[in-house]
């Protein structure tokens, strides 16, 4: 009888770290190159990991001063695709692969500072770049009608 009280436990835990928000969202590297770097420096380098994938920066999380926060659940209220978290001079991406918004982390470094400051990323969507071309190419009748009235 024990045995299965073992095996369910064993199932349990399991089921909870699956279903873990820190395990949701996939590390995609780490660096400690970066220093005290500017979000386009930082947008750079997460545009490296992704194979020159073009992401722009859509929020900007800066924790408040000596908050030392070794974990931290964050939901920026923002659609965000990648975020790269500050762990004082060390730098994780991360993907928001289950796509909740919400990213949860703890500090991988024992000797860091806690969590400096979090960068939320997104890819610039297709069906925005098309409806700005499609407004450009309806407007161009205008224009040329525009251009032989002067």
């Amino acid at each position: 009888m024990s045995h299965w009280r073992l095996v369910g436990a064993a199932a349990v835990i399991l089921t909870a770290l699956v279903g873990s928000p820190a395990l949701a969202d996939p590390i995609l590297g780490t660096t400690n190159a970066l220093g005290n770097a500017k979000p386009p420096t930082v947008e750079a380098w997460l545009e490296t990991l992704l194979g020159g994938q073009d992401v722009r920066l859509v929020y900007d999380y800066q924790a408040p001063k000596d908050s030392g926060f070794t974990s931290l659940t964050l939901d920026p209220h923002v659609n965000w695709d990648y975020a790269v978290v500050k762990y004082a001079k060390n730098y994780t991406a991360y993907s928001d692969s289950p796509n909740d918004n919400v990213i949860v982390v703890g500090v991988p470094y024992p000797l860091s500072n806690g969590v400096s400051n979090i960068r939320f990323f997104a890819v610039p969507e297709p069906s925005a770049l098309l409806l700005l071309a499609a407004g450009l190419v309806a407007a161009t009748p205008f224009v040329r009608s525009l251009r032989r009235r002067v």
